[in-house]
């Protein structure tokens, strides 16, 4: 599954605002893993979690 969204910010702080139909779909509850990728960089979030497949 995949989506693009803006991040709100500031500092070095930023959100990431999942539609809820979406975190539904996923299945894991309100905080699943998932891969974040930013400028073609990917990292999981959150930090340190598995990959969602």
């Amino acid at each position: 599954m995949k989506f693009t969204t803006t991040l709100p910010g500031s500092g070095n702080k930023a959100g990431i605002k999942v539609p809820e139909d979406i975190v539904n779909a996923l299945g894991a509850g309100r905080r699943p893993p998932v891969v974040v990728t930013i400028n073609g960089k990917s990292a999981p979030h959150p930090p340190h979690s598995r990959r969602a497949s």
